[in-house]
């Protein structure tokens, strides 16, 4: 198992998906639900009409469906085992759905962090040391113990700055977001406190080249509209 944080340009990604809602006409109560299998299925009925219509509509979109849809029946035409042409024609109405979708944009991160599963653990664990922060576990009878999590106090009562730092240490190690002022706050932070500098001077760890590897992808991620998405 393994661990990826996608760096999203959240202005870049509407930009891409507006252009693929704007080429398939998708009214905004679908692209608002901002799910698949609701796309697809507007699709298929946007795309289950009579050629006339298909053909009469000054609708880019829809022509564009019925190029598709004359190409896909002649396609389908040669296939001995369709009982009758309504069955190709929704055989073709759905194979139409569906390369509709090959064009929602799908990979939408510009940048991407990689690391084995616990590895990000172990980067936040090396990186708590240089913030006056540390996990540690309590003993209490069960088989891995409580864990725990000790920080400043001024991480808490509002303070945004500790609140992002108490975000990230305390952040899913498998899923979830971070948010574009999360990220900010985080960079500045380090940044401002020399992290990369005490890395390279003090870290003796096995994962300080990963470590390295991360703090760089988060000054490069503070740098733009981002957020991460943990995947």
């Amino acid at each position: 198992m393994s661990l990826d944080i996608e760096a999203i340009d959240y202005v870049r990604k509407e930009q891409k998906l507006d252009h693929f809602y704007n080429k398939f006409d998708i009214p905004q109560d679908v692209r608002n639900g901002k799910v698949t299998d609701d796309i697809w299925e507007w699709l298929f009925q946007a795309s289950y009409r009579s050629d006339n219509e298909l053909r009469n509509s000054s609708d880019d979109a829809k022509k564009l469906m019925l190029n598709w849809r004359n190409e896909l029946q002649k396609k389908f035409q040669t296939k001995a085992y369709y009982d009758s042409e309504m069955e190709r024609d929704y055989t073709a109405t759905q194979a139409i759905a569906d390369k509709a979708m090959d064009e929602l944009p799908e990979n939408l991160a510009v940048a991407n962090f990689h690391i084995g599963y616990g590895g990000f653990f172990m980067i936040r664990k090396e990186l708590a040391k240089l913030v006056h922060a540390k996990y540690f576990t309590i003993d209490d009878g069960s088989v891995f113990g409580d864990s725990r999590f000790q920080y400043p106090s001024w991480w808490k009562n509002g303070n945004r700055t500790g609140k992002a730092l108490l975000d990230f240490f305390l952040h899913s190690d498998c899923d979830g977001k971070f948010s574009e002022e999360q990220i900010h706050l985080l960079a500045n932070y380090f940044r401002n406190n020399q992290i990369r500098r005490k890395v390279e001077k003090y870290c003796k760890s096995d994962w300080k080249p990963e470590i390295l590897r991360f703090l760089d992808f988060l000054q490069r991620s503070g740098k733009g509209s981002i957020y991460w998405d943990f995947v």
